[in-house]
């Protein structure tokens, strides 16, 4: 995704929750671009239908057992130290952004580089999770990824819209 030469890369991290996801891809967006990320117009999007976790998520601030985990050199980088816990700095803040959404109606964006759904889609009947996967393939460029959480359990319009790239991290390219 990275070595594209438009420099310009999206993201979009479908029932984000609380944001830990969407601040992570924009942590590893920054960490292989480093200061480059300047010259970039990137943009990670995360959308959630809990309006309370969205409001989490734009506060960004997580408590010690949240931030469990976080590399300790990446909590000095990109988060400050705050009564509650941690909170995303402003730079990091900058490349994420959050919306209500509902997974089943028309996706915000179109060009996406990457679509990360992860954990989601076994909440949604066969149906809905064929609809879901239609409109992340709409709105996939050519060439776009979609990343799917280990428990889903893809149904065949996965097989029909995207080509496997590594299925045991559940990584697929879009057809056509």
């Amino acid at each position: 995704l990275i070595g594209r030469e438009t420099k310009r890369i999206r993201v979009w991290s479908a029932g984000c929750a609380t944001g830990q996801e969407p601040y992570s891809i924009a942590m590893l967006l920054q960490e292989r671009l480093g200061s480059a990320i300047r010259q970039w117009d990137a943009t990670v999007l995360g959308t959630d239908i809990d309006a309370i976790a969205l409001q989490h998520a734009r506060e960004g601030v997580y408590g010690p057992k949240e931030m469990e985990g976080v590399p300790p050199g990446w909590l000095d980088t990109y988060f400050v130290r705050v009564n509650k816990g941690f909170c995303v700095r402003p730079a990091l803040r900058q490349l994420v952004t959050f919306e209500a959404h509902n997974l089943v109606g028309d996706p915000p964006y179109q060009d996406l580089d990457l679509v990360v759904c992860r954990n989601v889609l076994i909440y949604f009947t066969p149906v809905l999770q064929r609809r879901v996967l239609k409109s992340f393939h709409t709105r996939l460029k050519r060439g776009g990824f979609l990343l799917l959480g280990k428990a889903e359990v893809p149904v065949e319009e996965t097989r029909l819209l995207f080509h496997c790239v590594q299925s045991s991290a559940k990584l697929y390219r879009k057809a056509g």
